[in-house]
């Protein structure tokens, strides 16, 4: 898939599928680990059909554990902050863990 060496070049393990400005939904790197190699999808697969959605995103006004909270019940490991239908950015796993010990 053209995505995936997107990805690779970036050095990004999430890439947020956008349509017209709005975010759809997101690609990760388990996406393709789960969803493409470990059911033999082929070459051509379509990132629609295999993208995580409905996206599961936060505000930009969430407090932190509000993010960690969401990511531990839906077991996601990335959160676009949204605002509107603008991405703003996007809150991992390992941004909370490096919060949570800096305190």
């Amino acid at each position: 898939m053209k995505l995936a060496k997107t990805m690779e070049k970036a050095g990004v393990g999430a890439v947020l599928i956008m349509e017209k400005n709005t975010p759809l939904g997101i690609m990760t790197d388990r996406d393709f680990a789960i969803k493409i190699a470990a059911h033999a999808y082929p070459i051509q697969t379509k990132v629609r059909q295999v993208m995580s959605s409905p996206l599961i995103h936060i505000g930009p006004d969430d407090e932190a554990w509000v993010a960690a909270d969401l990511m531990y019940s839906r077991k996601v490991r990335k959160l676009p902050v949204i605002d509107g239908d603008q991405l703003l950015g996007i809150v991992t796993a390992t941004d909370i863990v490096k919060l949570v010990y800096c305190l």
